[in-house]
């Protein structure tokens, strides 16, 4: 069990340093001239550099369908739970790995997150939590109690636990729960039943909305039997799923995000539009996957920097692994009949 927050774990999202931290956007570096890097000294260079790098390795957050959604959810549950006193109604956000779920809540929830802190800089607005691996009662309560620093005693029982927990929450003036992988959950077992009884009393407990979030295979568990019945009439779905490319509309819509990652790119050779004239064979090696495009990008990005190539062409792409799915994806016969051959690197 977790009593204290070390170093490490408080630049995690799953502490209140790490959100707070978390919290704070990376600044975008100023866009210069080759001319004016030139004229730089090495050390300013290498500030800028260093600057730049860090901004890419963390990089925007598009507004994509899912986000957008996502957020105006939330922020609609939030406003209709606000006099509620029996049970709130929540949000799952559901699909396959990669599509952004995370995203979305974690910026619906940063939005909250600095309304509330700019009126109200005492409480603790949002909790942000992870469903650990054959989780029961406890263990989701110990997930809350590490997220509040609050040091779990050795001997305390789940419903000591539990209670204490849900006052702290309630005393900080907590209004939005995210819990994430959430799939994590099994209700067909008895450990899975208690985690799901332990959300849905903090629920009912706390004046604060849930938001759930994990993988699409979650469905079939999570709203079977009676407990799976009130988690359905109280819950949002919303579901993500990878970009389509069947049709004009669907392609303008990948084209946009393509645009939005392209507008963001801090190099000093880089062609607005570049990544847009990109956007078929960006489609072909992410499988429309947000996350895929979003590492193919920002490990170019680095690269053209690290390299002081300072743009991004489809050579250096061809030479990024991103993940197995959309690997595998490319590398099917259709995707190889009309993929470019790639290219060796330059020396």
């Amino acid at each position: 069990m977790r009593e204290t927050t070390g170093p490490a774990e408080a630049l995690t999202r799953t502490t209140r340093e790490g959100w707070d931290r978390f919290a704070q956007p990376c600044p975008t570096p100023a866009r210069v001239t080759r001319r004016q890097y030139t004229a730089w000294t090495s050390a300013r260079k290498q500030a800028y550099d260093d600057a730049r790098l860090l901004y890419h390795s963390q990089f925007i957050v598009a507004e994509t369908p899912l986000v957008s959604e996502t957020m105006t959810q939330v922020e609609l549950l939030l406003r209709l739970n606000r006099a509620e006193h029996g049970a709130r109604r929540g949000l799952l956000v559901t699909g396959p790995s990669g599509t952004g779920k995370t995203t979305a809540v974690t910026t619906a929830a940063l939005r909250y997150y600095h309304a509330e802190r700019r009126l109200h800089p005492e409480t603790v607005p949002v909790v942000y939590i992870t469903v650990p691996p054959a989780a029961g009662a406890k263990s989701v309560s110990a997930e809350f109690a590490h997220f509040l620093g609050y040091p779990i005693p050795r001997r305390v029982n789940r419903f000591e636990l539990t209670f204490a927990v849900a006052e702290l929450l309630a005393e900080l003036g907590t209004q939005l729960i995210v819990v994430d992988e959430i799939h994590n959950i099994n209700l067909s077992n008895k450990l899975g039943g208690e985690c799901a009884d332990q959300l849905k009393y903090f629920a009912e407990r706390l004046p604060a909305t849930m938001c759930y979030a994990g993988l699409e295979t979650v469905l079939p568990s999570l709203f079977t039997g009676a407990r799976g019945a009130q988690l359905a009439g109280r819950f949002t779905h919303v579901r993500s799923d990878p970009y389509g490319y069947a049709t004009p509309q669907e392609r303008q819509r990948w084209a946009e995000l393509v645009a939005a990652f392209d507008h963001a790119l801090i190099l000093l050779r880089h062609e607005p539009g570049a990544l847009v004239n990109m956007s078929d064979y960006l489609y072909r090696r992410s499988a429309g996957i947000v996350g895929a495009l979003t590492h193919l990008v920002r490990s170019a990005a680095i690269q053209a920097i690290v390299s002081h190539h300072e743009h991004i062409q489809q050579h250096d792409l061809d030479h990024i692994q991103i993940n197995i799915a959309a690997e595998e994806a490319f590398t099917t016969p259709t995707a190889r009949s009309r993929r470019p051959k790639r290219r060796h690197a330059r020396t």
